[in-house]
């Protein structure tokens, strides 16, 4: 219908009294006149959307906390006194539990003959890099951390090492060695999980070495669910090399919570506020399940109206995560995601873009296929759809769509090393292309005005974070981010290079890519609690400040852009009772494509819980 007066074909006329109706019909038949290629470069080439990655606000992933097992503590000898107390130690001979100290031991080299050692040749090894020095206390000392720790690497971290009396005039050292075992296994407080589903999956049997290693893997997945907490603790046993172990659950009152907050961690065109609400629950079955809605300031409340207009609010989404337990130490995580922006560049012109994901990842421990192996293998798909819309003077005059089809897998896992905790994530993800309609390379080359000739692709990415323990209550972590392609990506597989998840002082603008190397590194400093110094139980608070420095390379792969941005600044991360703000002021040292070199940026969030 393009006619003026609003007639119906064949019809009498009808008279329209709003002129802004009728002049929006007349320019919506005008551009509907143009050639396609010519509204598919407006749309494509002109959107500030093409520019701009997807903003993603997904209810938070359950924390992981480390293992809580209350180990054994070696009997070892105390001391740094380095006083000779006697000849030097020529050998080492290992007693096992029930073995009498010798009166004339082997007096050259390391015998581990008496004790089922689990690692002989590393023991040998370990231990020969003593002999020659002179007797001493911290000898001794050093002796049985040394055996300790074979043991511990080794998977068997429960193990008594002791100095039993003897005469150590010749030179030879005697040293105790006893590998607990399994007593008695007891459950504790686990009320709505069922002792029956704690205990059995924990692999521990009666009479059996301690396997550390296994029992952190049982513990980590158990407490996967935020409102328990198992804690393995052990105790003597009714023998010598006994130790009884009790799993002792803590849950909380209410297996539910909810929260809401602020974050100006939005865009220039959708607005920097951010207003979201939230929940998650713990469902029977031991099913997780959480949901958060995010959005602009005029999503929440237009003239007065609450949620006046959601189809023409700056930004919103809607996101929910359910992990569902499948057997022992495996799930599926499914995730949806709907997202709508509306960019509007100028008074002419809007873009409004709907994503819609889905996601189901599977995440078993990979001993339960490789019992030497550790870590989380994942296994899923993910499907993802854009949907791109162009109004003149309000008017939609063109819409474009694609999808996308993924195949992910890869390796998450958490390891120790004598300065702290490593955590990565590697993921790789395949698009075969069909699958979906618009999973095409047609269909993105149109979307994307050439960007993405060839949906076929593969890229990777690397999550890396390290922490570290410093002397004074000082903490140190160094992220580490890599995104690697060789060829450009779709639109929601790009990452923004700055902002508040990425490189701090910079905004998302600055510049979307398709390679990436982000450097995060953050020093926290002590802790400090108002409750405690006024000795106020009632007052649950800490205030955690921190300084930091990022950088980060990224590059666009179809026009050859590179960018480097780099920053330093500070911040804090302050708790008080159920709410929590966190504040990080960033430096930019270069320029980047919206943020010279030289200025500040404030990236801030509150979040209230209860």
């Amino acid at each position: 219908m393009c006619e003026g007066t609003g007639a119906r074909p064949g019809g009498p006329p009808v008279h329209d009294p709003s002129r802004a109706s009728a002049r929006r019909r007349s320019v919506a038949c005008a551009l509907r006149g143009l050639a396609p290629a010519v509204l598919a470069a407006l749309l494509a080439g002109a959107s500030p959307a093409a520019a701009q990655y997807v903003e993603r606000n997904l209810p938070p992933a359950p924390p992981r906390g480390a293992p809580a097992i209350d180990f054994i503590t070696p009997d070892l000898l105390k001391g740094e006194d380095d006083t000779p107390l006697g000849r030097s130690l020529s050998g080492i001979v290992l007693l096992g539990a029930k073995d009498q100290p010798l009166a004339a031991p082997r007096r050259a080299g390391v015998d581990v003959e008496r004790i089922p050692a689990i690692a002989p040749d590393v023991l040998r090894q370990r231990l020969s890099a003593f002999l020659g020095r002179p007797i001493s206390r911290k000898l001794i000392a050093e002796v049985q951390a040394a055996i300790s720790a074979v043991y511990k690497d080794a998977g068997r971290a429960f193990v008594s090492v002791t100095i039993p009396p003897q005469e150590i005039t010749g030179g030879a050292l005697q040293v105790r060695v006893i590998e607990y075992k399994t007593g008695r296994v007891t459950v504790t407080g686990a009320e709505r999980a069922g002792a029956d589903h704690v205990r059995t999956r924990v692999r521990v049997t009666p009479g059996t070495p301690i396997d550390s290693r296994r029992l952190e893997t049982d513990l980590d997945w158990l407490n996967r669910n935020p409102f328990r907490r198992v804690e393995a603790v052990f105790g003597p046993g009714k023998d010598l090399a006994e130790a009884d172990l009790s799993l002792r659950t803590s849950e909380q009152a209410r297996p539910w919570q909810v929260y809401t907050g602020y974050a100006n961690t939005g865009t220039m065109l959708t607005g920097r506020d951010r207003w979201f609400v939230g929940g998650s629950a713990s469902l029977p079955g031991e099913v997780l399940a959480s949901y958060q809605a995010t959005g602009s300031r005029d999503y929440w409340i237009e003239n007065g109206h609450p949620i006046n207009d959601p189809d023409l609010a700056q930004y919103q989404s809607h996101a929910g995560r359910v992990i569902v337990p499948l057997w022992a130490r495996a799930s599926l995580e499914l995730i949806g995601n709907y997202i709508q922006t509306n960019e509007q560049p100028n008074l002419f012109l809007r873009y409004r873009t709907r994503t819609t994901e889905f996601s189901a990842l599977h995440r078993s421990a990979l001993e339960n296929v490789l019992p030497w192996a550790f870590g989380d293998l994942l296994l899923g798909v993910e499907t993802k759809r854009q949907a791109r819309e162009l109004f003149f003077v309000d008017v939609p005059v063109a819409e474009f769509s694609a999808d996308l089809f993924q195949m992910v897998g890869g390796w998450a896992g958490r390891f120790r090393d004598p300065f702290g905790v490593n955590d990565l994530d590697v993921r790789l993800k395949v698009n075969p292309g069909s699958m979906l309609p618009d999973n095409t390379s047609q269909a993105w080359n149109l979307f994307t005005n050439g960007r993405v000739a060839d949906i076929h692709y593969a890229y990777a990415t690397v999550a890396y974070v390290h922490t570290a323990p410093l002397p004074k209550g000082f903490i140190l972590t160094n992220e580490l981010f890599g995104l690697i392609s060789g060829d450009p990506l779709p639109d929601p597989e790009r990452i923004s290079l700055g902002g508040a998840f990425t490189v701090r002082g910079y905004m998302t603008e600055d510049r979307t890519v398709d390679q990436a190397v982000i450097s995060r590194n953050t020093l926290y400093l002590p802790g400090y609690s108002i409750g405690e110094a006024l000795k106020l139980p009632w007052l649950q608070d800490k205030f955690v400040p921190y300084v930091f420095s990022d950088i980060g390379w990224g590059r666009e792969i179809f026009f050859g852009k590179e960018t480097t941005l780099a920053s330093v600044g500070a911040g804090f991360d302050d708790q008080i009772g159920p709410f929590r703000a966190n504040l990080a002021a960033g430096y930019a040292l270069l320029d980047g494509p919206q943020t010279p070199a030289g200025s500040w940026r404030i990236h801030a969030r509150v979040t209230a819980t209860y």
